[in-house]
């Protein structure tokens, strides 16, 4: 079976033009059968195109935008680096915060500095909680694996008496 590509459609180079043409053909195939192939032009393909990027680009956006995770902001969600203020409001002067280092507004970071870097203690503690335990098993393995090099060494020297070895536990 073979599948001859109608010349109507353009023949994309850009692999987001491929995507996107895939994405047309089946929805002009759905809609109005192998004639609505004809409705899909370079211009038509140009226009899907870049409404799709402003579309994916304006909802990863706004949903990373109402989540800042925990912590000290680094980044905002558009991209930006964030900056650290001094509140001059009568209800927190003198208050710290961070936000945005380029937009000011919904949508984009703001937090409390004491906020954040309680938020990264709490983090830090829980990582450093971690990482003991992950340390203990590690020692707990190289324990074991002493024993094993022990046995191993006795049991060459049993079979292979001159055989020596020399190892130094660092």
């Amino acid at each position: 079976m073979g599948f001859e590509r109608p010349r109507t459609i353009p023949q994309q180079i850009a692999v987001t033009h491929s995507a996107v043409s895939f994405v047309l053909l089946i929805q002009a195939h759905a809609l109005g059968g192998v004639d609505a192939y004809k409705c899909i032009t370079p211009d038509v393909l140009d226009s899907q195109v870049e409404r799709l990027v402003v579309t994916l680009y304006e909802s990863t956006v706004l949903d990373m935008a109402m989540e800042v995770g925990p912590g000290i902001p680094r980044r905002c969600p558009c991209g930006a680096a964030t900056v650290v203020l001094t509140s001059k409001t009568k209800d927190n002067p003198g208050r710290r915060f961070y936000r945005c280092g380029v937009v000011f507004g919904e949508n984009h970071v703001f937090k409390w500095a004491d906020d954040a870097v309680l938020e990264e203690i709490e983090a830090l503690a829980v990582k450093q909680s971690v990482m003991e335990n992950e340390l203990i098993e590690i020692k707990e393995q190289l324990l074991d694996i002493k024993k094993i090099l022990r046995r191993l060494f006795r049991w060459l020297r049993h079979f292979l008496p001159n055989f020596e070895i020399s190892v130094s536990y660092v």
